[in-house]
C-alpha cells in the first residue's frame, strides 16, 4: 500500500527519490507568522521548558525575533523553531520536478474540490469519494475532531487541539502589522526568496 510521511524538512535535507512523490503545501509567510503567534503565545509551561524558551507575550517583539533570530548556525531568522523562508525556497527550487507538486494553502481554502482533484491526478488516483474527502479534510471537521488528530496536544498547548486548529483564516496580519513591520518583512523576504517564489507564495 501507499505510504505517506509528513515532514517539515526543507528539500535540501530530504532524499529526493524518483520513485517517490512530494507534495509541498505553502502559505504566505505573514499568515504563517499569525498562526505561529497563536501557537507560541499558548505554549504550556512544560513545553516551553522542553524547547528552552521563555513565555512570548508581545506580538511585535515576536515579529522582530521571528525575522531576525535563528536557532541554527546556518539561519538568521525563524525563531523559535526554524526558517520558513529557507524551507520555502528550497522546495521552490525543485518545484519543476515531475514528482513534486506545489499546493497553496489559500487554494485549499477557496477551491478544496479542485485541489483534491489536482492531488489525486498527481498521485494517479482515478476514483475517490470527493464529498467524503472534502468533509474529512475541511478546517471545521479537523477542528471538531482535533482530539483524535492530535491526542497529546495538551502537552504543548494550553487549550490542546483547539489552540492548534484556531481559525485557519488568511490575511489576519493586515490588522496587526504596521508599515514599519512590513519594511522589515520585505527586507527578509527579498534576501531569502526569489522573485518567482515570493510572487507565488504571496499570491
Amino acid at each position: 500500500n501507499r505510504r505517506c510521511l509528513k515532514t517539515h524538512l526543507p528539500a535540501t535535507e530530504m532524499m529526493i527519490h524518483d520513485y517517490a512523490k512530494y507534495i509541498f503545501v505553502g502559505r504566505d509567510p505573514r499568515d504563517v507568522f499569525m498562526s505561529l503567534w497563536n501557537q507560541v503565545s499558548n505554549y504550556t509551561d512544560e513545553f516551553l521548558a522542553t524547547i528552552g524558551i521563555e513565555h512570548i507575550t508581545d506580538i511585535k517583539q515576536f515579529w522582530n525575533d521571528w525575522l531576525t533570530k535563528g536557532v541554527f548556525d546556518s539561519e538568521d531568522e525563524g525563531y523559535p523553531h526554524w526558517s520558513y523562508f529557507k524551507h520555502l525556497q528550497s522546495w521552490h527550487d525543485v518545484k519543476d520536478n515531475e514528482n513534486v507538486l506545489f499546493v497553496h494553502y489559500d487554494d485549499l481554502k477557496e477551491n478544496l474540490g479542485d485541489e483534491i482533484n489536482k492531488i489525486a491526478s498527481f498521485l494517479n488516483i482515478t476514483q475517490c469519494d470527493m464529498a467524503k474527502i472534502q468533509n474529512i479534510v475541511s478546517f471545521d471537521s479537523m477542528k471538531q475532531h482535533g482530539n483524535i488528530i492530535m491526542p497529546n496536544s495538551g502537552y504543548a498547548y494550553k487549550n490542546a487541539s483547539n489552540t492548534f486548529f484556531n481559525k485557519g483564516k488568511s490575511n489576519t496580519w493586515q490588522n496587526v502589522l504596521s508599515s514599519d513591520d512590513l519594511i522589515l518583512y520585505n527586507q527578509v523576504a527579498s534576501k531569502h526568496l526569489s522573485c518567482d517564489c515570493r510572487q507565488w507564495i504571496e499570491r
